[in-house]
């Protein structure tokens, strides 16, 4: 469902995203979190069992982890079938 450009204007950019993440991973360093770990860690609030609303969320935020990857500012292994990320 399309929005207005002032519901557009209130959201936030990627690098505001960006940051939020990074923040909570340096808080502690020597852990590494899952990608909903993260979500939670930083405020986002989970759908309510809406499915393909979820997926879409964690699409999202995909894409970000995965520009912060590209930067080199957080890295990503995969353990046990799950991806983990954490600080460089």
């Amino acid at each position: 469902m399309p929005i207005e450009i002032d519901e557009f204007n209130k959201g936030k950019h990627d690098i505001d995203v960006q940051n939020r993440i990074l923040a909570f991973l340096r808080e502690d360093n020597t852990k590494a979190y899952t990608l909903e770990e993260i979500m939670e860690g930083i405020g986002h609030k989970k759908g309510t069992g809406d499915l393909p609303l979820l997926l879409m969320q964690s699409i999202s935020y995909s894409i970000i982890l995965g520009q912060l990857i590209k930067d080199r500012r957080i890295k990503s292994k995969m353990i046990d079938f799950q991806n983990y990320y954490m600080v460089q």
